[in-house]
């Protein structure tokens, strides 16, 4: 069953074109243009809406069993499930304060460029080491009632960008990351 060790790994590519999207954006606004703070915003609100609500949970069942099986993992495990706390909480701020930004109102933007810096090199570095480390200790040594009882939760989950639907507070984000991919020869999904 590690077709759910495939959906999180899609569940990565996903992020990491958001987190490339936003960083594009972020990019703009340290070489002192105007960024697109609208993209920035959905984009927080996707990931706070999705990963922190959906995701990461789901990693986190996967983690507590795992932790009972490679006890050479647990360190790990330990700072993956913490920095899922840190990820929340940053995200959280990050996404207020860009829907004040996005109202029109004036704010300083210090703070929100480190803060954004800081969002985007946690999130990057955390899906490499679930990916590099984690992910392929959980291939080789899950059984098949564990992947069953993972299952279960899975079947209770939505995600409401790249999954069966996109729901129509994410269109426009879609969107946005099918410009992105046709500039660059790929797509939102892949």
């Amino acid at each position: 069953m590690t077709d759910i060790l495939e959906k999180l790994h899609q569940d990565h590519i996903h992020a990491a074109k958001l987190l490339d999207l936003y960083d594009k954006q972020l990019q703009v606004l340290k070489g002192g243009g105007d960024p697109n703070y609208i993209i920035m915003r959905d984009i927080m609100k996707y990931m706070r809406s999705y990963p922190d609500v959906v995701h990461h949970p789901l990693e986190e069942i996967i983690f507590e069993k795992m932790e009972d099986k490679d006890k050479l993992l647990s360190k790990n495990i330990e700072k993956l499930c913490k920095q899922h706390r840190e990820i929340d909480d940053i995200g959280e701020k990050l996404y207020d304060k860009l829907s004040t930004i996005a109202a029109g109102i004036v704010t300083s933007l210090e703070d929100f460029k480190m803060g954004s810096e800081k969002y985007l090199e946690l999130m990057r570095s955390h899906m490499d080491l679930e990916e590099g480390e984690v992910f392929p200790r959980i291939r080789k040594l899950f059984t098949e009632v564990d992947w069953e009882d993972v299952d279960l939760e899975l079947a209770r989950q939505h995600d409401p960008m790249f999954g069966a639907g996109i729901e129509e507070q994410y269109e426009y984000l879609y969107d946005c990351l099918l410009s992105e991919g046709n500039e660059s020869g790929g797509s939102a999904d892949s």
